[in-house]
């Protein structure tokens, strides 16, 4: 009888477990994706030097990627020699007017982002695949 009371009293902590982790809601990613790629835009195509740019990116990566993420980061620069999160190396404050975020209809944790590059005259697409970590939603995985 104790095994038995052991069991169950195991199967539910495990249970109340699973529903402690907080699945997240489409409108929280998108929220979440939107403000990530409007404070991203906002300041590459802005008027900081450099220096102050990449800290400040860097402090945006760091606050919405997981640390998986920024490990590939360097990674995908080098064989793209773009920016990883812009698919372009430089790109202009009026494509803020022109970005959309939706859910992939393939992935639950996948978005697709998409803005008008004024410089390439062509419509850049990014897949993102988002999760929600101890610290809230974040940016996993770029998909190529």
């Amino acid at each position: 009888m104790k095994y038995k009371s052991f069991v169950l009293i195991f199967i539910f902590s495990l249970g109340l477990n699973q529903c402690s982790i907080a699945q997240y809601s489409e409108e929280d990613a998108l929220k979440m994706i939107k403000g990530f790629y409007y404070n991203y835009i906002s300041e590459v195509a802005g008027d900081n030097p450099p220096f102050v740019m990449e800290q400040n990116l860097d402090l945006l990566r760091r606050k919405h990627c997981t640390a998986r993420m920024s490990e590939s980061l360097g990674i995908i620069v080098e064989n793209t020699e773009a920016d990883a999160f812009l698919k372009v190396q430089d790109v202009s404050i009026e494509s803020l007017e022109t970005l959309n975020v939706k859910r992939d209809t393939i992935g639950s944790n996948q978005y697709v982002i998409s803005y008008y590059d004024v410089y390439s005259q062509k419509v850049i697409l990014i897949k993102l695949v988002i999760v929600n970590s101890s610290n809230g939603l974040k940016i996993d995985e770029i998909v190529s």
